[in-house]
């Protein structure tokens, strides 16, 4: 499924909302909450920055 997904979205802006963002090969992640944007940049900028990002995707690691 994935590599049918990366095949589709090659060459492609392409804006993906998910709930599970693990698998996605994103150049930008844009973080929203309540609507309002609160951060954005590459997945490691954002685990860089060790705030919203970093927090939600750390924390599906440890559900698994």
């Amino acid at each position: 499924v994935q590599q049918g997904m990366d095949n589709l979205m090659r060459g492609r802006t392409t804006y993906v909302i998910a709930i599970d963002y693990q698998g996605f090969n994103s150049e930008t992640i844009i973080v929203l909450n309540f609507g309002k944007i609160i951060e954005w940049g590459s997945h490691d900028e954002l685990i860089s920055k060790h705030d919203v990002y970093y927090s939600l995707y750390t924390d599906a690691f440890e559900l698994e």
